[in-house]
């Protein structure tokens, strides 16, 4: 809960966001609590539609954002890595917020919980 109380409403960022989604849905599930309603948007996916890598490992898109000195694996160091990815990313394509520079980089928010599943069930279901 109290990193949801952290975010207090507003997505979170990951590099490669599914590993980070999941871990939450297995922390959730471990704890015996529900998966909590979430957003999250993608720090990968915003690279490889801003910058032209050999690799869009998380120390090469940081680097490009001019982000380079950083522990990798390190939960503060890469949140921070992440966050630069992001605000260069923003700037360079003008995009007001996360939401618009999501849609400039033909992305959206990945969400999970008890909604986003019921979605994924129901689309399913018109399938």
């Amino acid at each position: 809960d109290r990193i949801l109380d952290f975010a207090d409403g507003d997505a979170f960022v990951a590099h490669n966001a599914g590993f980070d989604m999941g871990v939450m849905k297995s922390a959730a599930v471990a704890s015996g609590l529900p998966v909590p309603e979430s957003r999250w948007a993608d720090s990968l996916r915003i690279a490889r539609k801003t910058y032209n890598l050999e690799s869009y490992r998380l120390p090469s898109a940081a680097m490009a954002a001019g982000f380079e000195d950083f522990d990798h694996h390190d939960a503060a160091g890469d949140a921070q890595a992440c966050a630069a990815i992001v605000v260069h990313a923003a700037r360079r394509h003008g995009a007001a917020d996360l939401e618009h520079l999501l849609k400039i980089c033909s992305a959206q928010f990945l969400r999970i919980g008890p909604a986003a599943e019921a979605e994924k069930q129901l689309d399913a279901w018109w399938r």
